[in-house]
């Protein structure tokens, strides 16, 4: 019997033997949503090719191909388990969810292409019958496609536990988005008036609205929230305990979920002390940056858990550089909200201020 043959009839038994196992059942889901999306790529190129006249059109060095290239180098990340290091305790758990971000973001990737439709192109094009899509997936992200890809990679990396494909996801395919969304939305404002509201109300590619708003925080709780979650971290650090840093991870979780103004240790304060001894002191704080420091601090201390549950010595001086990070924050010089005002403003360095 031929090779080729061989294989195929032998293809039935190797997806049952597949399916017996956990990791099969993983490899499985991952790979048949990887098919899908490339599949949707393809399809979307070839509704492309037909002839529409375009009103705009800007070369981006973030396109398709680079996306392409992106996501060849996740693959060989963890085909060759470049970056990979199992941690027995999380690693059912860290799979389950990492599935979970694979199905998801192919859902919302699709969907996404399926409500964009013809608007769709590779590079920053506006067509002279282009229209505003606001509906559908679009009503939770203003940049699903992007979105979508961003919560397969982070799925993929949890799923076989490959740190390097996850800290090129967050260090390098991220920002690389980021980039070309704000090249897109240049574009979209500068044609559609209405999206600029749009933005203000719509996440770009998490369902969190980071429009302007501003919140009256009490002087003194919010002082009270940046100096405790401080000394929890050094709390953490001195007694080399990973459920404190979890207690952090936790209410910054939930702190960027519902604004700083209703962050839980702002609330503790306002309900206890704040009730005894009033304040005619507050702060006026931006709630986007505040966001985005919380998100930002959210995702260090999980690195940092994962860290100390991988190498107790590489979790202990991720733990001491988180704790000085959150030190000169709680002194006032938050990096994360430095770092939101330089995006906020198109760039941090005159490069993409020229974008």
């Amino acid at each position: 019997m031929p090779a080729i043959t061989r294989q195929f009839t032998d293809f039935p038994n190797r997806m049952v033997s597949e399916l017996q196992t956990f990791d099969g059942c993983a490899r499985l889901i991952v790979t048949l949503c990887t098919i899908s999306v490339l599949t949707a790529v393809l399809m979307n190129f070839m509704l492309a090719k037909t002839s529409r006249a375009v009103r705009t059109k800007r070369k981006s060095s973030v396109a398709t191909g680079a996306m392409l290239a992106f996501f060849a180098g996740v693959y060989l990340l963890i085909r060759f388990r470049i970056g990979a290091r199992v941690i027995p305790q999380i690693y059912h758990p860290a799979a389950i969810l990492g599935l979970m971000l694979v199905v998801l973001g192919t859902v919302v990737n699709i969907t996404g292409r399926f409500s964009l439709g013809r608007n769709w192109g590779n590079q920053v094009i506006i067509y002279e019958d282009h229209r505003l899509v606001t509906g559908g997936v679009y009503r939770l992200v203003r940049h699903p496609l992007y979105a979508g890809l961003i919560w397969m990679f982070t799925g993929a990396a949890l799923v076989f536990q490959n740190w390097a494909a996850l800290a090129a996801t967050i260090l390098i395919f991220f920002p690389g988005v980021y980039y070309r969304g704000k090249q897109e939305e240049k574009a979209l404002v500068a044609q559609f008036p209405d999206y600029a509201d749009y933005r203000n109300r719509t996440g770009m590619f998490f369902p969190m609205a980071m429009g302007p708003e501003v919140a009256r925080v009490p002087r003194a709780a919010f002082a009270f929230c940046r100096i405790s979650l401080t000394m929890l971290l050094w709390l953490a650090l001195w007694y080399d305990s990973v459920w404190l840093v979890t207690a952090v991870f936790a209410i910054l979780l939930l702190s960027a979920i519902v604004k700083v103004q209703h962050s839980p240790v702002i609330q503790l304060y306002q309900q206890t002390v704040l009730r005894i001894f009033p304040t005619w002191h507050f702060e006026l704080l931006d709630v986007p940056a505040m966001r985005f420091a919380h998100t930002m601090g959210m995702m260090m201390s999980l690195a940092v858990i994962l860290a100390m549950l991988a190498d107790s010595q590489i979790g202990w001086f991720g733990l001491l550089a988180f704790c000085l990070l959150k030190t000169v924050a709680a002194l006032g010089y938050c990096p994360a909200s430095k770092l939101f005002a330089c995006m906020k403003n198109g760039g941090c360095c005159a490069l993409t201020r020229m974008n």
